[in-house]
């Protein structure tokens, strides 16, 4: 069952006995864990968090500076009747400032569908294709870093232009994808790395 769909069922039990809620990654960066807090204190229901990493602090690993990131963006699946264009104008606002844009890709563990890196990449082209038509700031050509299960002892990262990236099969999920804005010689440096 979806977390958000039993957050009573939750604080019903917190108030009867301690209780844990074990989640992947840093606790405080989805909103229904903050939700959830705001609920359990609302009830007298005293709260602590136990902070972890995640793919905030993660992403220093490939040589970005974090500083230079600017919004993030999930990118969904696409589904009939839906086709969110915000990822795409979330990219442009970063690109025109000269900012690194990190997209968290879309999970359906029920399903057991994880999208991939080279599924991100052709997500953002048909956005860009139905948002700017031919004019489009992501194209085949644009620096991105496809990232795998960063954090772990196998993690994969891979550095080129968003056409040689679709033939790299990234295993395993999480994946996620960078693409990085106006580049500091050190982070060019850096990116090398994963060419």
């Amino acid at each position: 069952p979806d977390l958000e769909e039993n957050i009573n069922i939750l604080l019903a039990s917190a108030q009867e006995k301690d209780i844990a809620l074990l989640v992947p990654g840093d606790p405080m960066v989805a909103t229904t864990h903050l939700a959830i807090i705001l609920k359990a204190e609302e009830l007298g229901i005293k709260t602590k968090i136990i902070h972890s990493s995640s793919i905030y602090s993660a992403i220093a690993e490939v040589g970005l500076q974090i500083y230079k990131f600017g919004r993030t963006a999930s990118l969904p699946f696409s589904e009939p009747g839906y086709f969110p264009t915000t990822p795409y104008h979330i990219l442009k606002e970063n690109l025109n400032l000269g900012l690194h844009t990190l997209f968290l890709l879309d999970v359906k563990a029920k399903e057991g569908r994880f999208m991939t890196v080279p599924e991100a990449i052709e997500s953002l082209w048909q956005i860009g294709k139905k948002v700017e038509g031919k004019k489009r700031i992501f194209t085949a050509k644009t620096p991105c870093l496809g990232i795998a299960r960063l954090g772990s002892l196998n993690p994969k990262i891979k550095f080129g232009k968003a056409a040689d990236l679709l033939k790299i099969n990234f295993g395993k999920p999480p994946h996620s994808l960078i693409v990085p804005g106006k580049l500091h010689f050190l982070e060019t440096e850096a990116l090398e790395r994963f060419k």
